[in-house]
Order: C-alpha cells, then structure tokens, then sequence
C-alpha cells in the first residue's frame, strides 16, 4: 500500500474513532435521559391517578376511574394502566400494544431500554384500597433514539467524506515530493540520472530530495568520467590524433578480426589513398594548411564509406591513408575509390592548390593478412602513380580474377532469389558465462544463404554468410524482406533443443526504418512470448551513427514485450560512450579485435576492463566475442566480462528444419 493510502486510512481511521466515541457519548447520554424521562412521566401519571382517585370520594367507581384514566390514557405514551383492589382483582385496565414498527429489532435489542412499571396507592382517608399500576410506552423513546443515530451517522459519513476529499487532496500536494523521489529512484534502477527541480517547503522532504539529487548527479558524473577515462585511453590506443580516423594499430586490429583470422568466409575492398608531396604543400602553405588538408582528407574518405558502415579508416603516416571496406564487390570498390580522388581532388585545389591524389587497392575473397594486403594495394598505389589516378587489383582464391568482379546488378539477382526460394541455413553458437563454461548465456543465431546453382559468386559449396549481401540489399532496398524472411524462417525451426530459449539475431536498422516491417515485427515478437522464446536483438554498435533514434524506439518495444537489445562490435565505432545512458541495451560484445591483436603492453587489457566498466555502471552486461584458443580464454578470463564467445567455446552448428533431425 502506497504512504500516500496509509496517511489518509490512518486519518480516516482516527477521524472515526474520534466520531464513534463522540458519538458513543452523546446517545450514552441521551438514552439515560430519554430513560429517566420515561420512568419520570410514568411514575409521574401513577402518582397523579392515585391522588386523583384517593381525593374524589367516588374513586372507586368505574365511572370516575374510567373518566380518570381514559383522558390520561389518550394523551400519553403508555402501554397499560391497572387499577386492582387489595385483594388484586383488576377493576379497570387500559392497554394497547407496544409500537415497534418504526425501529428495528436489533436496534432495540443493543439499545434495551430500562421503563419498569410505577405504581401509587390510592387511599380512603387512612384507609388503602388499591393500587394502581402504569407501564410507560418505551417505543417513542425507542424512535426518538434510532432516529437521533441515524441523523449522526449521516453527519458524521458526511464528514469523513469531506474529510477524504479534502485530506486526500492536501495529503497528495504534501506527498507531492514523494512522488518525484520514487520516479527519481525508479530512474536510477534504470540507469538514468533525473534531477528534481521543483523543490519542497516541508524541510524534511526537502532535504530527501536535495540528497536523491546529489546521489544521481554523484552517479551521473562517476560515469560520465568513467567514459571519458575509456574514451581518452581509446583515443590514445587507436585514434590518429590529427584527423582522428583510426591510426595504425587500430587497422591491425581491425584487419585481424575481419580479414585475417576469422573462420567465415571474407570479402571486400582495402585501398591506400596518398595525398603526394605533402611535405611541399607544408613548404608552400605552411603546417597549418597541411594539416587541415589532411583533416578534409579524413572527412572525405569517411563520408565516401556512408553506405558502409562496418568500414575501417585509419592514417598510416603522412599524407597516407588506409581504408578497409568488409563486403565491398568491384564495382563499390570502384565508385568508392573515385569517389575519394575526385572530392580530395576539388578540396585540395580550394586549399593549398593543385594536390596529386592517388589510389589503389586491392578486392580480396579470401582471409588473408594485413601484410598481403599493403603489398597488393601498395603495387595498385605504384600504378596508379604512374597511370591513372585509381588503380583496383582483384586478390582471388586460385588467382581467379572472376569471382571478384561480382557487381551490383549480380547480388540483386541473387539476393532476389534467396528471397524467393527462402534459401537460408541457420547455425547457433553458446555463448557461456566468463566465469563458467557450462552456464549458456544465449545460442547466437548465425544466417548464412544457400547461393543459387547458376550464381556467378563462385564460393565453396555456394553458403556465404547473410552479411555478404547486406550492404547490396541496404541500398536495393531489399533488407526489409530479407530481415522478414530471415525471422519466418526461424520461427519455423524447432527449439526443443535450447536450453535456455534465449536466442540472439542480428537485425538491419534500415528495416526498422520500414513502419510496416516494425510493426510485423512487433506481432512476431509477440508470437516469440507464446512459444516460450526470447530474444536478443543485436545491432553493430557503429550503426549508432545514424539510426540511434529508431534503434531507442524499438529498443523500448522489445523490452516491453520481455525481449533484449544487445550491442555488437562494442569498442569498433570510435564513438563516444555517453550513448550507452540514452540507449540502455541489455547487454555490450566487445569486439573482436580487442582481443585479437591488442596486448596488455600496449593498453589493450586495461582498455578492455575499463570499457567493461562503464557498461557496468550502468548495469549493461559485457560478453566479448572471439575467444579462439586457451591463451585468449585465459586472458579473458582475467576481465571484468559476464559473457564470452568464440570457437574455443563452441563452433557454429546447424540448427536442423524439423523435430525428427533435432
């Protein structure tokens, strides 16, 4: 029960005692009057007959007793008069029956009135001849006292009402406060920092409020410095200083987890783009236009990636820049790379004059490492110093140049017919807790589509991960019904075998962007509860950029409906922390290439532990993904981590089509 309820029960409560005993008191009161009144007006009339009857010297005759008593009879409230001789014969009797009616029984028998009979001696000169005997009505008395409780009880459930109304709304502006404090509380287990502006008169509330507001702007700025400590150590790690796009560990780390070391199929684009003689454009502009020359050519290198967001942007050294772009076919590669060259090109004319801007890169199918990567595009880099501004080389598995060249108008088809022909596998993969292995966290759901026999994508046994084709089908506007087709699908598989029904996809924020895909998948959420399921949805953390707004939206749904939000590649986004506050997911995976490349001389582990953190200051959950052998399981161990994910914990299985295969 709310203090709000109980205050005003508990003066309600007093209010009635407080009547009841008033009341208690005045009819104790008027019952011992109207009782005394009753005896009184009795022994009054006896007495009167009895002088009456003694004083006429035909007192004994029925005639003048029945003139005597009938008048009085009549005017009175009585229920009998007698009058009998010495020897008790009756020789006259007047009576008429008690009114009861207009009170009811119980009332009469709690009240009980006291009236005995009264009697008075009748009298010739020394001589007693009779007695006569008068008995009081009681039931006008009995009238006269309900009709008094019931006029009181109005009164008084009058009053306790007018009381309620006018207490409770002075209580609820008295308890206005409490209120804000309990909102305020509410919002701290929610990991948000609200402060109270609005101010109390009544000192003890106001000095609760004022210290609920210091605890949440004592937490609000422990995490803020939290973050930023995270961030700054970030920024020092991984961030070129000038530009800051990423600087040369951070495309380490980045090829390691995306190229070089993962156990799924890769393919992309990495260029080298070099602004030449940029230590004669010091000479003639000076320093300053140098490195603002170099700061446009960050910005426009980030904003030739727009569609794709999972790209990785770092300075080398110099006038050098790194670019890797997961995913990107010939085609993209191309248009990204004149892209860069021809912006760089006008911008550096408005600046420092005429800067040659050069190219090259190399379109990769295979994992391979950051060395061969350099060597390739670096050959690209010479020809195109030499020839054209831009240079692309393909990097094929057995050196065949053809499955590179895949553009635009081949994954539409393709992705069109794994729409159509609902070709896709999926896989699951544990995902325990950091401090024991057998308690399963959630199975990631991993979706991989079943290529088409005539596909020009020539890839071993034609299964290529979803994500291949997610940034063709973003800008084909495809993604919606791919995301569609991806949950019917999976709502068609049995999940006996899970255990727990916690289950984590990766979901496109371009498809929330589609109001009838939200709300299909609103409903689809919905039949997930019925079916025992939950759900974790993930989103790449550098998608935040763009689509935080729709990703807080949905957020809000899905927990509603019992489901989490989870973030992947947390760390990759160089983006700062304070988003976590606003968008609250469930829980964080720290990126992979964390933990690939980064070791604990270099600030890796203390950047880990400090990310998870700040997660855990705003009671998020931290998993980091990529755990692929003892040395890294061990080095995880050592974090402040509540999940982890990898190889080492268990290899993607396929998740079977029926129950029989289950």
């Amino acid at each position: 029960m709310t203090l709000y309820r109980q205050l005003l029960f508990s003066c309600l409560f007093i209010l009635s005692i407080l009547c009841a005993g008033l009341w208690f008191s005045e009819f104790s009161r008027s019952r011992i009057f109207m009782e005394g009144q009753l005896a009184s007006q009795t022994q009054d009339a006896a007495t009167f007959l009895g002088l009456a009857l003694t004083a006429d010297k035909h007192g004994m005759d029925r005639a003048t007793m029945e003139a005597m008593v009938g008048p009085l009879f009549d005017r009175g409230y009585y229920q009998s008069i007698t009058i009998r001789d010495l020897g008790g014969e009756t020789l006259l009797a007047r009576s008429q029956p008690d009114d009861w009616a207009r009170t009811p029984a119980w009332f009469r028998r709690l009240v009980a009135l006291d009236a005995p009979p009264a009697e008075a001696t009748i009298l010739r000169g020394w001589q007693q001849v009779g007695v006569v005997t008068v008995v009081g009505q009681p039931g006008p008395t009995y009238a006269a006292l309900w009709q008094s409780l019931q006029n009181t009880v109005l009164w008084f459930a009058l009053a306790l009402a007018g009381a309620a109304i006018l207490g409770g709304l002075g209580l609820k502006h008295l308890l206005k406060p409490l209120r804000g404090i309990e909102r305020q509380a509410v919002a701290l287990c929610q990991r948000r920092f609200d402060i109270q502006d609005e101010l109390p008169r009544t000192r003890e509330l106001l000095r609760v409020v004022m210290a609920m507001n210091r605890a949440a702007g004592h937490i609000r700025l422990m995490f803020e410095r939290q973050a930023t400590m995270a961030e700054d150590l970030r920024l020092r790690l991984l961030q070129d200083n000038l530009t800051g796009v990423g600087n040369r560990l951070y495309l380490e780390s980045q090829v390691a987890a995306k190229v070089e070391n993962t156990r799924m199929p890769v393919a992309g684009a990495f260029f080298l783009a070099q602004i030449q003689d940029l230590q004669g454009v010091n000479q003639r502009g000076g320093y300053q236009s140098g490195d603002q020359l170099l700061q446009e050519a960050a910005r426009i290198i980030t904003e030739s990636c727009h569609a794709w967001p999972a790209a990785a942007i770092a300075r080398l050294n110099g006038g050098d820049f790194a670019l890797l772009v997961p995913d990107a076919d010939l085609d993209a590669a191309k248009g990204i790379a004149e892209t860069i060259v021809e912006d760089l090109e006008l911008e550096s004319a408005a600046l420092v004059g005429n800067a040659a801007i050069r190219v090259g890169g190399v379109v990769y199918d295979q994992a391979v490492p950051l060395g061969k990567l350099l060597a390739y595009a670096d050959r690209a880099l010479s020809e195109a110093r030499s020839g054209d501004q831009v240079a692309l080389s393909p990097m094929c598995q057995d050196d065949d140049a053809a499955c590179c060249a895949t553009g635009r108008l081949a994954w539409r088809d393709i992705l069109r017919q794994v729409i159509e022909t609902r070709a896709v596998v999926f896989l699951s993969q544990r995902v325990v807790a950091a401090y024991d292995r057998d308690q399963i966290v959630h199975y990631e759901i991993l979706t991989r589509m079943r290529l088409p026999a005539d596909a020009s994508l020539d890839r071993q046994a034609n299964i290529l991960p979803l994500g291949m084709g997610v940034p063709t089908a973003e800008r084909l506007g495809l993604m919606p019904d791919l995301d569609r087709l991806v949950i019917e699908e999976l709502l068609a598989r049995p999940f006996a075998r899970f255990d727990p029904a916690e289950l984590a996809i990766n979901l496109s924020p371009v498809s929330l962007a589609d109001p009838d895909f939200f709300a299909w998948l609103c409903e689809r959420m919905r039949e997930f509860n019925r079916r025992g399921l939950h759900i974790d949805f993930e989103f790449p953390e550098f998608r935040l950029r763009r689509h935080r707004g729709l990703l807080k939206k949905f957020a809000v749904e899905a927990k509603k409906l019992g489901h989490h939000i989870g973030l992947d590649h947390f760390g990759q986004g160089m983006m700062r922390l304070g988003y976590l506050s606003e968008l609250l997911p469930d829980y964080v995976k720290i990126d992979r290439a964390f933990i690939e490349s980064m070791r604990e001389e270099q600030g890796g582990d203390f950047l880990i532990n400090t990310l998870s953190t700040v997660a855990h200051s705003l009671d998020i959950k931290v998993i980091i993904s990529g755990v692929e052998n003892e040395e890294q399981w061990l080095r995880a161990a050592g974090f402040n981590l509540d999940g982890i994910q990898g190889y080492l914990i268990d290899a993607p299985k396929p998740i079977p089509t029926d129950a029989n295969e289950a």
